[in-house]
């Protein structure tokens, strides 16, 4: 079930969902949870999975590798944590990962391979696998990970989600186990825009605020070269399209290669919703 099905479930009934779920999670922690309710910030109650490479005070990070399962428990919580925290978002549990984030498809053949929400029996991307099926099915709000060459892209594409590798410098690593000193970033994923951009703005220490309205703007490249493309006729976004200025986008045999790679992509995300 996805997220919308479980919009006003109560804490139990998500950390029983949490529990059933299968290679979602590698630690729950359902006390701890029970106890952050209520904490004021501006990620007030928001529910946060944590992607295993980022320390919890008393846990072990394994960073989904048993090599690392005897490593003494992390003095503190890594820096996104505990601003994360401090927001107000309350941990639920850590989750499932490509082995030491080393892939872009969440296949983890130690701790179970999370099965992508929208699309049944196909895999969900990583190396934040869990995090996105965590938040896809509404068991978090936000999912903390982090991004070396797509690890927080790529799942949130294929989980339907917003996912968001920010400036490397604008978040500590710190508390986070790095797979590429020059290339990490550290991450949100979430359900919406603004949930992903409030989350950033805590971990980067900024203040959160209220994003600018701006109206939506479709660009269309003159330089795609895609032919044979099967067209949508009922959409809004290419019911926008064919409004488009073709003054510019000439093309004597119909529409540009532009305007119906803009169509195709249309018809995917409809068949994705």
């Amino acid at each position: 079930m996805t997220h919308t099905d479980h919009a006003n479930t109560t804490d139990a009934e998500r950390i029983a969902r949490a529990q059933a779920s299968k290679h979602v999670f590698t630690t729950l922690m359902p006390d701890e949870f029970a106890q952050s309710a209520g904490r004021d910030g501006p990620l007030k109650d928001k529910v946060l999975s944590v992607k295993d490479l980022f320390d919890i005070k008393g846990q072990i990070t394994r960073a989904g590798s048993p090599v690392l399962e005897d490593t003494k428990p992390a003095r503190r919580d890594a820096t996104a944590v505990e601003r994360l925290r401090s927001a107000g978002a309350r941990v639920i549990g850590r989750t499932t990962m490509t082995e030491l984030a080393y892939s872009g498809l969440g296949l983890n053949p130690h701790d179970g391979t999370p099965e992508n929400p929208l699309f049944a029996g196909h895999i969900s991307g990583g190396s934040t696998s869990g995090g996105a099926v965590s938040v896809a099915t509404g068991l978090a709000d936000i999912a903390l990970g982090s991004d070396t060459g797509g690890s927080l892209r790529i799942p949130a594409a294929f989980c339907g989600l917003v996912g968001f590798k920010p400036t490397q410098s604008s978040v500590p690593m710190a508390g986070a186990m790095p797979l590429s000193d020059s290339l990490d970033s550290v991450g949100p994923m979430a359900r919406d825009v603004t949930t992903c951009a409030n989350a950033w703005h805590v971990m980067a220490g900024r203040p959160v605020t209220d994003l600018p309205q701006q109206r939506p703007e479709l660009v269309v490249p003159l330089n795609f070269g895609l032919t044979d493309l099967r067209l949508c006729r009922g959409c809004r976004l290419c019911q926008t399209a064919e409004r488009l200025d073709h003054r510019r986008l000439e093309n004597p045999r119909g529409d540009t290669a532009g305007v119906r790679h803009l169509r195709h992509l249309a018809c995917l995300a409809i068949q994705r919703l």
